[in-house]
């Protein structure tokens, strides 16, 4: 079945369904972020090659530099992404991604030229409000887990808003699979030397990563950027906070992770301040 008869809302939807599977990997299979980076750059760059020279795609068609340059971003982020989720809970790790968005704006401000609005400084500086209060009962140190957790997973939503301009502004002339191989391409040749890591890894375990490389590399980010080209990023990005209740639910009652009072509130500020800012 062709992905233009599904509808673009359910594509944004099952893409943030699969993305919330990563912490379970991550928990499940112990393994290094730079393994991880691995096979979830690789396996789609791989699978996804072969299947646009089957097709004859012309990828020569828009601006290929700048896509590498985005390409390079999403390598950097997604190492601080693994690391983030192998330090601090699921919980912690998914709120702090998703202010991405806000980080987007204040982009789109600097580098699209797009107007300043009271009500958006508003909406910012009470999403930052509550980035602190998730913070704030963690040690200001490099010597907590939770602490480099976070603080990996911010640089890594700052560096995602980078690469998601990039792509934003390519999925008119590259379709969403295009897009997806472009996306993976430069990590998928910077963590090259993870192979010789694998003869240490079971079978078991490389099966399981293997998966989530295509399901998270492939299938959800290929859903994304194909309903970019029919949704507004806007739209996109609320139906994709599905992936925070997932992941939290995930969290709370499959690990038993704790879910405190700044959690909540500062996670709830965050999130209610991005969805307006983006309405």
């Amino acid at each position: 079945m062709e992905t233009k008869t599904i509808n673009p809302y359910l594509k944004v939807i099952f893409a943030a369904l699969l993305w919330s599977t990563s912490g379970i990997f991550v928990r499940l299979l112990d393994l290094s972020p730079g393994v991880f980076s691995f096979f979830r750059m690789v396996i789609p760059a791989v699978f996804l090659f072969i299947f646009l020279k089957i097709q004859k795609r012309n990828l020569n068609k828009g601006s290929i530099l700048f896509l590498l340059i985005g390409s390079f971003l999403n390598a950097l982020r997604m190492i601080l992404y693994y690391a983030a989720y192998s330090y601090t809970s699921l919980g912690n790790a998914v709120v702090i991604l998703y202010t991405w968005p806000i980080f987007m704006t204040i982009l789109s401000i600097i580098f699209l030229k797009e107007k300043i609005i009271l009500r958006n400084i508003i909406l910012l500086f009470i999403a930052f409000t509550g980035i602190i209060i998730v913070f704030i009962n963690k040690k200001f140190s490099f010597k907590d887990d939770d602490f480099i957790g976070m603080i990996a997973m911010l640089f890594s939503s700052i560096i995602y808003s980078f690469s998601l301009i990039i792509f934003k502004k390519n999925t008119k002339e590259y379709s969403g699979l295009e897009i997806t191989f472009f996306q993976n391409i430069v990590g998928a040749i910077i963590f090259i030397p993870f192979v010789f890591m694998l003869p240490e890894i079971s079978m078991f375990k490389l099966t399981l990563i293997s998966l989530q490389g295509f399901l998270v590399g492939v299938i959800a980010f290929f859903l994304f950027f194909s309903a970019l080209r029919e949704l507004t990023s806007a739209k996109a990005s609320l139906l994709s906070y599905l992936e925070v209740l997932n992941t939290i639910c995930i969290s709370v009652f499959v690990f038993h992770e704790p879910f405190t009072w700044n959690l909540l509130l500062g996670g709830s500020l965050i999130l209610i301040s991005v969805i307006i800012l983006k309405r």
